[in-house]
């Protein structure tokens, strides 16, 4: 319905959105599957946005997507720095449990 009234230009700060959820929650239930697929949906957002859309933005657009790519890119350094030892943790039980 977003994607009739708006067209395909909103999706990609949506995509954004449901990636940082499917972070936060596989981190949160230690599902490995569910990070693996925020972290492709953040990717495929992140280029979606900028080798696509920021060519049809005004100049106020490209204004403010550079800014909530900013915005986004801080939020992340910052949860990397508050989590980063649960982060770590995770990832060396996985492997653990893998071999």
């Amino acid at each position: 319905m977003l994607v009739w009234r708006f067209g395909w230009k909103p999706t990609a700060v949506l995509w954004i959105v449901l990636g940082f959820t499917y972070v936060s929650a596989g981190l949160w239930q230690r599902l490995h599957i569910l990070r693996v697929c925020g972290f492709a949906l953040l990717v495929i957002s992140f280029c979606k946005l900028f080798a696509v859309d920021v060519w049809d933005f005004t100049a106020l657009m490209r204004v403010v997507s550079f800014i909530v790519l900013g915005a986004a890119l801080i939020l992340l350094g910052l949860f990397y720095n508050r989590f980063a030892e649960t982060i770590k943790a995770l990832l060396d039980d996985e492997r653990g449990t893998k071999q």
